[in-house]
């Protein structure tokens, strides 16, 4: 029992200890529309649609660059070729392929990710313009 309770207690240490420490520049969340929205009047944050080509075809965001998720031979490249430290803005569909597209990022290094809750799905409903 009481090595169990030892064992818990550095799991507890550990967790904490790592947000105690990591670097305060990382800004990784998903966010909602209205934030998006915001951060996408910053000139220097890079748009991403993680969309299918034909779904970017059909409507995306100003200034979007579209890099299919579902495309794992191409997606982690893209990834590979950016900036680190830049600030990238996710969106999808729904929300799902732009979080997953986040975590990735996460574990590659990226400290300045946002991914947009709800996808251009949300998007449209709060009617912010797409370009077609």
């Amino acid at each position: 029992m009481k090595s169990l309770l030892f064992a818990g207690l550095i799991i507890i240490a550990f967790i904490s200890g790592y947000y105690l420490f990591r670097p305060a520049n990382i800004q990784l969340a998903t966010v909602d529309v209205n934030r998006f929205h915001q951060l996408t009047a910053d000139p220097n944050a890079v748009i991403i649609d993680v969309r299918t080509p034909e779904e970017f075809t059909a409507g995306h965001l100003d200034r979007a660059v579209n890099s299919d998720f579902y495309d794992q031979t191409q997606f982690p490249r893209f990834l590979d070729s950016l900036n680190k430290n830049n600030r990238y803005l996710l969106y999808c569909r729904s929300g799902n392929r732009s979080r997953q597209a986040r975590k990735l990022m996460e574990e590659k290094g990226f400290t300045k990710v946002s991914d947009l809750d709800g996808g251009i799905t949300a998007w449209q409903a709060a009617n912010l313009p797409l370009i077609k």
